[in-house]
């Protein structure tokens, strides 16, 4: 392979690729690469990773290489790249070892996918699912918000973050959670008064909408706190308005940084996500106050009424019925016999006394699973006392719904009216489940667009054949496949003649309406086993299976002939000159290629419109 020829294959590469020999000097490589390393040619020609990678970089990338090459394998495998104050870049990288004739090593070959945009959306989808896991086993508000916090920081390297929330009265922020930040700091911050113009926080809270200020020590809003700020260290910080699911305004979650910074749009996605989960946290702990002080204060009122003060059923029934949260009693024949309004709403009935009598069997999507509901939830709270789930139950109209479900049974010894039978609580987490959703299917769409990048970068654009990348990789496993199994191929190159003067005469829009309808008249002349490539200008390679040296030949005559007789061709005088060749024993890729161009070149030199081989 020439060096030319290596040159245009190369840059044809839309990712970072190069060729660097077994001392680990690069050798040849694309524009791209020169791009991601800030180079000029001149200054990386020769030269090793260890003259413009980190140190730390450049150490891994030179014992991976060395391993290839001592295994004697080719690898694929993912990598990161870190950056001084920069996002760490992803890449899936892939190395083939190169050799000569005589299988002596001449170097390495690799190309580097970046996956960054990809591996990002993984880290969102992957804190999202253990941060959802960890609100739902954890009841402590305060942990839950240290594990956000803690999260964020890892995902953001050397960056400090922090979640304030609103006091009942909505005017002053309080520390919830920043482990990270000085204690003097947190001291000064605790209660302040949220303002248009109180540092990045109490702006974002008071105006509810996202404050990045890139340099808190020049920026107006952080002029009164720069003792403060510069004492810690602190030169830039981004806030992101914390809502409820009623877009009711909690807090703000904000990421501190110690150099003067501006968030790259990786970073902006994190603080959108984590202040959404900061919001799930602060309700369902919101929520399970209202929850415990109700269910506390039906239980109690229960016994207050039974052994005391003998409350007035109809003050208990209030109570029950003005809750928050959904809350129903199930027979132990998994018959509904009392519901509020709460959940009349959640499950779309008009009132409660609508749902009385209502089997649980109406309320899931399939028998199975309210006999699993019913056998293993009824009898074993017996033993537990309580139990938490979520499931889907059905509503009136017939859609589902996520909820969560605490159960407890009352038990004879309770003295009511519902004895023997279990309390729910209910709470609508559908929402939830929603962003859940929304975050597989967002993995999904990226994996979808990464396919279809796949499927452009192998097709010529104009013509829709496979261009000279998807063809040297079918020439590359037809060798390996003849020489496993010997197995018989031959490789037709074609040249349109004198495609110039079409272009010079006719204009490059009528060059390319020549160059659709030759590969269409290939394409249709061909056997379907066969593949159909632009080679590159106006050469087209033919890879032809099992097939010997009279019927190769022979197609390409029949090629030639349809071509000189084709109506518009004939019209135009265009004509097209054709070189064969046939695998032969320890052909390499560069052997084949070598002896079609020869053949091609034999009949151009004849006059063209002919048929060569060699």
């Amino acid at each position: 392979m020439n060096v030319s020829y290596i040159d245009k294959f190369i840059e044809l590469i839309p990712d970072i690729a190069f060729f660097k020999n077994v001392q680990g000097k690069y050798i040849y490589f694309n524009d791209v690469f020169l791009n991601f390393v800030n180079k000029e040619k001149k200054d990386v020609i020769n030269k090793t990773v260890f003259d413009f990678y980190s140190n730390e970089n450049a150490i891994k990338c030179s014992a991976n290489d060395k391993t290839i090459l001592a295994q004697n394998k080719n690898k694929i495998y993912e990598e990161v790249f870190k950056k001084d104050n920069e996002d760490d870049q992803y890449f899936l990288i892939t190395k083939k070892i190169i050799y000569d004739d005589e299988k002596n090593q001449l170097g390495l070959f690799c190309i580097l996918k970046d996956i960054t945009i990809k591996k990002q959306y993984e880290f969102i989808y992957e804190d999202n699912n253990l941060v959802l896991e960890y609100i739902a086993m954890h009841d402590n508000l305060t942990k839950v918000l240290d594990k956000i916090v803690h999260l964020a920081e890892e995902r953001n390297n050397g960056s400090i973050c922090s979640i304030l929330l609103l006091d009942k009265k909505k005017q002053y922020l309080l520390g919830a959670s920043s482990p990270s930040l000085p204690d003097f700091y947190k001291e000064a911050i605790d209660g302040i008064e949220i303002g248009e113009k109180v540092g990045s926080c109490g702006s974002a809270t008071f105006k509810k909408e996202r404050v990045i200020i890139e340099n808190m020590d020049t920026h107006e809003n952080w002029q009164p706190y720069l003792g403060l700020t510069q004492k810690a260290n602190l030169h830039a910080c981004w806030s992101e308005p914390i809502f409820s699911s009623k877009d009711e305004i909690l807090g703000s979650f904000a990421i501190y940084n110690t150099i003067v910074k501006s968030p790259s749009d990786f970073e902006l996605k994190l603080i959108s996500s984590y202040a959404h989960l900061a919001s799930i946290a602060i309700e369902k702990e919101y929520n399970n106050k209202l929850i415990k002080v109700k269910e506390q204060q039906v239980l109690e009122q229960t016994k207050i009424t039974n052994k005391k003060l003998k409350i007035k059923a109809d003050e208990l029934s209030q109570l029950f019925d003005n809750a928050l949260t959904g809350l129903m009693y199930i027979t132990k024949d998994r018959v509904l016999i009392k519901g509020n309004q709460r959940l009349a709403d959640i499950l779309g009935y008009d009132n409660s006394e609508e749902m009385i009598g209502i089997s649980m069997s109406q309320l899931h999507l399939s028998e199975d699973r309210f006999i699993e509901f019913g056998k293993t939830h009824f009898d074993s709270l017996k033993y537990k006392e309580k139990s938490n789930i979520e499931y889907q139950l059905q509503k009136k109209d017939g859609s589902s719904i996520w909820c969560e479900l605490s159960g407890k049974v009352i038990d004879d010894r309770k003295d009511t009216e519902f004895d023997n039978s279990v309390l729910w609580v209910i709470n609508d987490i559908s929402k939830r489940k929603e962003f859940e959703n929304k975050a597989q299917e967002k993995t999904k769409e990226i994996e979808q667009k990464n396919e279809q990048l796949k499927d452009v970068a192998s097709k010529d654009y104009l013509t829709g054949l496979y261009n000279r990348i998807k063809s040297d990789k079918v020439l590359e496993y037809q060798l390996k496949y003849s020489k496993r199994y010997n197995n018989i191929f031959g490789a037709i190159l074609i040249d349109i003649d004198f495609f110039k003067d079409v272009n010079d005469t006719y204009g490059h829009q009528v060059g390319d309406i020549v160059l659709c309808e030759f590969a269409n008249l290939l394409q249709n002349t061909s056997r379907e086993t066969d593949i159909v490539a632009r080679w590159g200008g106006e050469e087209f390679l033919i890879v032809v299976k099992n097939i010997n040296k009279e019927s190769i030949s022979s197609l390409a005559e029949k090629l030639r002939v349809r071509i000189e007789s084709h109506e518009f061709f004939k019209v135009n005088h265009i004509t097209a000159s054709f070189g064969v060749a046939i695998y032969r024993e320890n052909d390499t890729m560069n052997k084949i290629i070598s002896r079609v161009d020869e053949a091609l070149y034999k009949s151009k030199h004849v006059g063209r419109n002919t048929v060569s081989f060699v």
